[in-house]
């Protein structure tokens, strides 16, 4: 693609000097001044390089030809007119790697289960959550988030509701070592 360098460095120089202008009444010094123009220059520079270094998909797709042959005429067109319409996402790396950049529903579902940890109150509660089990967290997300019964865990699981009633217990003597200090440092109790 085509990157109109000189045009913009015109802009870009006007713009400087109408900034060096208001810069020199404000008494600032001409090193500042100067480093304004070399970050102007070096932007200008980085646009140019990925302008020209980004391809259009049209150069990609080679089944549809009067589509492309369309585009191509249209990105002409506003070449000609002088247009700054720039189209950056059209980069044949987002084609090459869209199925990378994508994901399914269910990863999507399992990014979000375990949000509930994060949305607690207290640094030391997530902290104890975090600690516990695999298979604990596992339990506390199916009792909490999904609102299942432990009956139903049970079943789920294929153990007895006893196990489930066990296991609970044991989380629940252990969040119980935690709360007496969290309340102590919280609320002075």
């Amino acid at each position: 693609m085509r990157f109109p360098y000189g045009k913009n460095r015109r802009i870009m120089e006007k713009e400087y000097s109408e900034m060096a202008v208001i810069c020199r009444k404000e008494n600032e010094s001409e090193e500042m001044i100067e480093q304004m123009h070399d970050l102007l220059l070096h932007q200008l520079n980085r646009d140019r390089a990925y302008i020209t270094h980004t391809q259009p998909y049209e150069c990609y797709n080679s089944s549809d030809k009067s589509k492309s042959g369309a585009q191509t005429q249209n990105r002409k067109r506003l070449e000609d007119e002088g247009s700054d319409i720039i189209d950056e996402g059209r980069s044949p790396l987002l084609k090459k790697f869209s199925a990378q950049l994508s994901v399914t529903q269910g990863e999507i579902w399992e990014w979000g289960r375990m949000d509930w940890i994060e949305d607690l109150d207290t640094v030391e509660i997530i902290v104890w959550v975090r600690e516990q089990s695999e298979k604990d967290i596992e339990l506390l997300t199916l009792l909490s988030v999904d609102g299942l019964k432990q009956k139903e865990v049970a079943e789920m699981w294929g153990v007895s509701d006893a196990a489930i009633s066990k296991r609970m217990k044991k989380i629940r003597e252990s969040l119980a070592e935690v709360l007496p200090e969290w309340l102590r440092t919280s609320y002075g109790i």
